[in-house]
């Protein structure tokens, strides 16, 4: 489809969209919510956000790759599957186990990045959680050995902070995973 088509498109669906609105077929609400989503959205750059040398280590799990950003965050869980009845355990069985369970799709380095832009949209229960953690990426540093890492927000002495935790490290209940059933 050519640049001329695709622009022809975007008019066309923008304005039946306007249609629907004023004929009392659509909510304002819900056009407005989605136009204010899609302008506060900007994908997740590891070297960007973290700093040079920082990279995706490996693909988006495919199931959180096709998550959205969401208006209401008070709907995603915190998973502690993982764990599967033990106190701890190592990062790369977390990780392993968070992939394999179909129940649930772990939340991404994008909406890590809307919340931490956004953080009147994180919800009040996080605050007692812990660590939440966005295990649907997994990140790298480029100095040393290939060490893997996920991002994690943190609330303390009354505001967030984020930071990444090595995936090597020993997991427990407080660091669920931040998921939205699927």
């Amino acid at each position: 489809m050519s640049n001329d088509n695709r622009y022809e498109r975007l008019w066309k669906l923008q304005a039946k969209a306007n249609m629907l609105i004023l004929d009392d077929k659509r909510d304002i609400d819900v056009l407005l919510g989605f136009y204010q989503r899609f302008l506060e959205a900007s994908s997740f750059n590891p070297a960007t956000f973290i700093g040079k040398g920082w990279s995706y280590y490996e693909a988006r799990d495919p199931r959180s790759a096709s998550l959205v950003l969401i208006d209401d965050y008070s709907q995603v869980k915190m998973s502690t599957n993982w764990l599967a009845g033990k106190t701890s355990v190592d990062g790369e069985t977390r990780r392993r186990r968070i992939l394999e369970d179909q129940s649930s799709i772990p939340l991404n380095c994008d909406h890590f990045l809307y919340l931490w832009n956004n953080k009147k949209k994180i919800p009040k229960s996080w605050e007692k959680v812990g660590a939440v953690t966005f295990d649907g990426d997994v990140l790298r540093h480029s100095d040393g050995p290939s060490r893997r890492y996920v991002l994690y927000l943190y609330w303390i002495d009354g505001r967030w902070f984020w930071s990444a935790s090595w995936l090597d490290n020993g997991w427990d209940d407080y660091s669920p995973s931040a998921v939205l059933a699927s």
